[in-house]
């Protein structure tokens, strides 16, 4: 079970961060995205999306996952850049 896992979360580095390993910087989510509700999505730009190794979206996430590892990730989602 842990070798599946551990597949799971490399797979998916491989494949958000194009191949390269390396924590993203922002993309910008398209208008489909937009549509699926979280509420703090703008017109413009929103600070709470694609970034990292695994590409953390939404505030909501942000908050989550800020919490889990102390860090303040809804204050400063550049924070999710950092490995």
């Amino acid at each position: 079970m842990m070798q599946t896992q551990i597949a799971y979360v490399l797979a998916t580095v491989d494949h958000a961060t194009d191949h390269i390993f390396q924590p993203v910087s922002p993309r910008p989510i398209d208008s489909t995205a937009r549509t699926l509700g979280c509420g703090n999505i703008t017109p413009s730009i929103s600070p709470y999306y694609g970034h990292g190794y695994v590409q953390l979206t939404w505030n909501k996430n942000y908050e989550k996952y800020g919490l889990l590892l102390g860090i303040d990730l809804v204050g400063n989602p550049s924070l999710a850049l950092d490995p």
